[in-house]
Parts: C-alpha cells; sequence; structure tokens
C-alpha cells in the first residue's frame, strides 16, 4: 500500500472510531441493556422470558440468538475495562483522571467492538478483491456510518450476506462457508432469508438439486440447533419476541407503508390495514423481481455477478416494502452495491452515489423524526411501540463530545425561534411522507440502473 492510500485509510478508520466513540441510539441501548440484567437473573437461555414475566416491553428480546449473545459478551468486556479504570485511578490518580475523562467513550467502542470488526473485515474483503478504493466506500459509505454510530447488528448481517454470496464457488469449501453464512445471517435477523434466495438459484444451476439439499441441509442443521437452545425453555417466548411483535408493529422510518400512516396521523385503521396487507404484497414483489428478470433473461443466474444483482433487486424490493426499514437496514445490501460497482465488467461509481443518496435520505429523516421535537421540548413517537417519550432526553442520552455540544447550539436556536420550530412540527409528518417518497425513487433508481447494467452483460 502506498503513503497515500495508508493516509486516506487511516483517516476513513479514524472517523469511523470517533463517530462510534461519540454516540449511540440510547433508546435501543437501553433495551440492550436489560438483555444483560436478564441474563444476569434467569441465564442466557431463559432471556425471552423475561420481558412476558414481567409485562414490560422494554426488556424485550425481538431478535434471534446472535445479537443478545454478541451484545452480553461485549457488555462483560466492557465491564473489565470500566473495573480496570477504576484500578488505574486508585493506583495512578492522575492517570486515572484521563481515562476517566475518555470512560464512556472507551465503554462505546468496546461495545461496538463485533460491529467495528465485522466492518473492517468487509473492508479488507472488498480490499482484496478490487483494490484500497473498496475499503474506502466501505468504511466511510453512509449506511456504515449510520449503523456504527447508532449500534446496531446490521454489520453482522452485511458480513454474513456478503460472505455467503461470493464465497459460494470456492474450490472445495465454498458450499459449506456459504451455508454456515447464510445461517448465521438469519440468526442475526430472519428477513434476511428473503435475500438469500437467489443463491438458491445459483447453486441450483451449478451444482443441481442434491447442491440445494445439501446446502439447506447444512443452513437448517446450525440454526436449528442454536434456535432450540432458546426456543425449548419457553417456546412461547420466544416465537412471542421473534416473530408476533414484529408481525403487529406498525410501519416504521422509511417504509413506504410508513407513508400513508404518517399523512393519516398515525390513524389506527390505517396502520391494521397496512398490518393485513404489507407482508403478502411485499413477498409478491420478491418473487417478481426473483422471476421476471431471469424469465426476461436480464440476469442468468448461472453467473455469479448476476446472481449478485438479482440479491440486490430483491434487497431493494425488501428495503422499501418491508414493514419496518431503519436506516441502518441498507448496509445489507452495501458491500454487494460495492461489489457490483467496482467489478471490472462494468464498474460504474453512479450506483454507488445513487445508495448512499438513499441511506442519505432515511438517515436524514431518522434524524429529523427526534430532533424536530427536541427543538420545541416535545415527546416522540417511538413507533415501533407507540410510546411517548421526550426527544431531548433521548437525544442528550445517545450523544458525547462533541456531538452533544451541536445538539445543544440546535436547541437554542430552537429555542430563540420557538415559534417557526413548533410551526415545523406540525409539518413533521409531511416532511417525513415526503423524504419517503423521495427515498423510494432514489431505491428504484438504483434498482433499475442495477437491471440495466445486468442487461448490458447478457
Amino acid at each position: 500500500m502506498q503513503t497515500k492510500d495508508a493516509l486516506r485509510l487511516a483517516a476513513s478508520v479514524a472517523v469511523l472510531i470517533v463517530l462510534t466513540a461519540s454516540m449511540w441510539n440510547w433508546y435501543d441501548v437501553s433495551i440492550f441493556e436489560n438483555w444483560v440484567r436478564a441474563y444476569k437473573e434467569v441465564g442466557l437461555y431463559r432471556i425471552y422470558e423475561v420481558s412476558l414475566i414481567l409485562g414490560n416491553t422494554s426488556y424485550r428480546v425481538v431478535y434471534p440468538p446472535i445479537p443478545p449473545i454478541v451484545y452480553i459478551v461485549t457488555h462483560v468486556l466492557a465491564e473489565a475495562v470500566v473495573s480496570g479504570i477504576n484500578f488505574v485511578v486508585s493506583t495512578a490518580p492522575e492517570v486515572g483522571r484521563a481515562l476517566l475523562a475518555v470512560a464512556d467513550h472507551l465503554v462505546r467502542v468496546v461495545l461496538k467492538l463485533p460491529l467495528l470488526v465485522f466492518t473492517l473485515a468487509l473492508g479488507v474483503v472488498l480490499w482484496r478483491r478490487f483494490g484500497s478504493e473498496a475499503i474506502y466506500w466501505m468504511l466511510i459509505g453512509i449506511p456504515t456510518l449510520v449503523t456504527l454510530a447508532n449500534y446496531q447488528f446490521d454489520p453482522l448481517v452485511a458480513f454474513f450476506l456478503y460472505a455467503a454470496v461470493v464465497f459460494i464457488d470456492s474450490p472445495r469449501w465454498g458450499l459449506y462457508v456459504s451455508a454456515l453464512a447464510a445461517s448465521l445471517a438469519i440468526l442475526t435477523k430472519p428477513l434476511v432469508a428473503l435475500p438469500l434466495l437467489p443463491l438458491l438459484l445459483h447453486i441450483y444451476r451449478r451444482y443441481g438439486l442434491r447442491g440445494v439439499a445439501k446446502y439447506v441441509a447444512v443452513s437448517l442443521s446450525i440454526g436449528v440447533a442454536v434456535v432450540m437452545l432458546f426456543l425449548i425453555p419457553n417456546p412461547n417466548a420466544f416465537i412471542s419476541n421473534v416473530l408476533l411483535f414484529h408481525s403487529s408493529r406498525p410501519p416504521q422510518y422509511v417504509s413506504l407503508w410508513n407513508l400513508p400512516v404518517l399523512l393519516s396521523g398515525r390513524s389506527s385503521q390505517v396502520v391494521s390495514i397496512v398490518n393485513t396487507i404489507w407482508l403478502p404484497v411485499m413477498l409478491a414483489a420478491v418473487l417478481a423481481s426473483l422471476v421476471i428478470p431471469v424469465k426476461a433473461r436480464y440476469l442468468q443466474v448461472g453467473s455469479l455477478e448476476d446472481s449478485i444483482r438479482l440479491t440486490l433487486l430483491i434487497l431493494v424490493v425488501v428495503l422499501v416494502l418491508n414493514k419496518v426499514v431503519n436506516p441502518n437496514y441498507l448496509l445489507w445490501a452495501y458491500p454487494l452495491a460495492v461489489h457490483i460497482a467496482l467489478s471490472k465488467k462494468n464498474s460504474s461509481r453512479k450506483t454507488l452515489i445513487t445508495y448512499n443518496l438513499g441511506a442519505a435520505l432515511a438517515t436524514l429523516w431518522g434524524g429529523l423524526y427526534m430532533l424536530i421535537p427536541a427543538l420545541v421540548n416535545d415527546v416522540v413517537v417511538i413507533e415501533e411501540t407507540g410510546e411517548l417519550l421526550p426527544a431531548r432526553h433521548i437525544l442528550y442520552k445517545s450523544l458525547d463530545t462533541p456531538l452533544n455540544e451541536t445538539l445543544q447550539g440546535l436547541i437554542e436556536l430552537g429555542e430563540k425561534y420557538y415559534r417557526y420550530a413548533k410551526s415545523l412540527e406540525t409539518y413533521t409528518n409531511l416532511i417525513g411522507a415526503a423524504l419517503i417518497l423521495f427515498y423510494t425513487i432514489v431505491m428504484l433508481k438504483f434498482a433499475a440502473d442495477v437491471l440495466k447494467k445486468g442487461k448490458s452483460l447478457t
């Protein structure tokens, strides 16, 4: 690596670490902290029971087993770091005071360590395939930055999904490595099973029905072995948390289904209609995006590059029509988007710019949704539960130096121009609807570009 590239890489990593250390989504992290409390009280395999026993949704574990395992393990490591700082304070007070000044930042970095590791691993894998440019796109792309900033488990999903797709044709062990990665991706966030469907078509074309059977058997064996450890103690609790919670929650953030909900003023009737129709509509769209490009000969699933394009198309459908589309979900497709954009067969950075624009719109709505009520010291609706919580409190808990100083400056402006800020708040739902619409258009443009590039290669 040349000196210039090394400096750019160091700068990219520095930006990522500073952002990682300076903030997180306190609302989500407060729930993750309750996982640790539940683990200490009832043990790892029974943590899904606690929210039902207590009747307290803040103890809910709405993920499969990998996210709580990851958070609990890193929390133990963070506790060790805090103990180490306290020891230094008692033995070397001057050094200890310096460490205490950055203790919160250190704890955030330690808790986010798995996210950083998987993000850097993705960057390295892409770098080895496409050169140094790939790692810059990966590390400082908007999907990466927003996910590391907020603290979510999507870097694991992105890594496992990318590994499942690109390692499938590796000699000897490729099928097994891909099956393992696919299983781990689903054990992190089950929705990722849908964009893995093109992989099964690719395996069928390359290895026949026997290859598909082998692949599914390996993936299922791993998944069932892990899930059963948590399912057996209380099947009802596991199903209620991991499946039923998501079926009844309202639309969220930049999901297209959130557009009518916002325009209706969060009408319960509209939410009920959406909860009834969203899944069959999304599944029909996934099926169409899987079948039509292949039947029309836009894409050939026997080609790995075309399988990646087909995976991206299905991901776009999910990232538009799933009932919940948080900004961090856009990281799932991002390594594949980098792969396609930098591929020597048809290199095009425009697709990456388009994808990052979509991520920017998603992030903008997520930020404004919390910031606008904070400016006027109002409450914010937590979309997944309907709770009303003080927006300023959540933001103050989420940000640390230097970002909290920026927030304070914005709040002072909101207080100074309260009448205008309050007027802006009345249009929050309309602003959200407009941003969701723009986001959807940008993502469909990205999908069209992916399909167009695939057609030009066939």
